[in-house]
Formats: structure tokens, C-alpha cells, sequence
């Protein structure tokens, strides 16, 4: 059960140098992402890049497959829903794990920060800032279903997040997500994505 002194302790992560994977030269990269690499030339860091690229390539992987025999509507709906489940399920395990049953800002940041330090360098540079009392507000300028995508295809980012913000809303009802800044939605100028989260008292 958490107590009102480890809330209060919470502070967000805001720098990476310590994150594996995370500083590979753009050539590493391009070698990593084209399998040029051999299995005893691999490092710790190429692994876990490697990693985090397949979380988006597997999305859009199943998501072409559902394009070509069902069509974009469907693949819409299947990733609405895939957010909105895995929304829902991750955020009620993370409460009932810490035996709460209410978010509080500081229990919402290290929600956020714990998703996004799991997701590998893609997601990692996310950072979440507190603002007032009840608000959290998130910025990143690396979308893991974004930039990460297949070249060609549309961006299915805005359909996985506009579930998973659904499935928060069931997990915590008094919860509410705005994401103003996407640029999977298009309605960011200066290249990142900016989530705000509103907790009711």
C-alpha cells in the first residue's frame, strides 16, 4: 500500500545518458535495422534497440496484414482496440500492484516513466512534468508507432493512443487525457507529441 511520504517523493526522470541503446550512431542503426549485424558483433545496447523496434514492427506487421485482406477501416478498429485493452490492463495491474485504488499525480508520473523506460530507446525519451496540483503533462519527440513505422504506411499511432486513453478511463475514472500536440494526428509544428492528464479530486 502506498503511503502519502513515498507519493510525495516521486520526481521524473529527466535525462537518458544511463539508458541501453539509446546513443548508437545512426549507421549502427541502419546495420541493426537492415539484420546486417552477426550474432558475436552484438552489444547490450544493439539488443536492446533491436527490441524496441520490434514492438513497431510487429504492430504494423499485423496491422498491413489486416489492411490487405480487411481493409483500413478495420485495421483501425483492431488498433483501437488493441490499445484500448492493453490501456486498460496495464494501468489496472500497476494500481493493483501498489494496492490503490485512486491515481494520485505522482503515482500517474511513475506509471508513465515505468512504461516508457520498458519500451527501449524509441519510447524512452518521454518526459513527464507535474503542473498544479492535479495535472501531469508528458512531451516526447520520439513516437514509438510513429516515426518507428514501415515507410509507406499510414501512421495508426493517434487510432492506439485514442483507446488506450479509453481503457485509462475504465482503469481510473477519474482520469482524462487530451492529447493537443501529435504528430501522428498532424497537429505538431515542431516535432514532438504532448499528452496532458487531468486527475478529478
Amino acid at each position: 500500500m502506498e503511503t502519502p511520504a513515498e507519493k510525495e517523493e516521486y520526481r521524473p526522470y529527466k535525462e537518458l545518458g544511463f539508458y541501453p541503446g539509446i546513443h548508437l550512431s545512426p549507421e549502427r542503426k541502419r546495420e541493426l535495422d537492415e539484420d546486417a549485424v552477426e550474432p558475436n558483433e552484438l552489444t547490450t545496447d544493439d539488443i536492446v534497440y533491436k527490441l524496441s523496434r520490434m514492438i513497431t514492427g510487429t504492430f504494423y506487421g499485423f496491422i498491413r496484414v489486416i489492411e490487405d485482406k480487411w481493409g483500413k477501416e478495420a485495421a483501425r478498429e483492431v488498433a483501437f482496440e488493441w490499445g484500448h485493452q492493453r490501456g486498460r490492463e496495464n494501468l489496472e495491474r500497476w494500481m493493483e500492484a501498489r494496492g490503490v485504488k485512486r491515481l494520485t499525480p505522482e503515482l500517474l508520473a511513475r506509471y508513465q516513466d515505468y512504461r516508457h523506460l520498458i519500451s527501449g530507446p524509441l519510447l524512452a525519451p518521454s518526459f513527464t512534468e507535474y503542473e498544479g496540483e492535479s495535472d501531469l503533462v508528458l512531451n516526447r519527440s520520439v513516437c514509438l508507432f510513429h516515426d518507428g513505422r514501415p515507410e509507406g504506411m499510414d501512421s495508426y499511432c493517434w487510432v492506439y493512443a485514442d483507446g488506450m486513453y479509453l481503457g485509462y478511463k475504465e482503469a481510473c475514472p477519474e482520469l482524462t487525457c487530451e492529447h493537443p500536440i501529435c504528430k501522428s494526428r498532424g497537429t505538431s509544428k515542431d516535432n514532438r507529441c504532448q499528452v496532458r492528464y487531468h486527475i478529478q479530486s
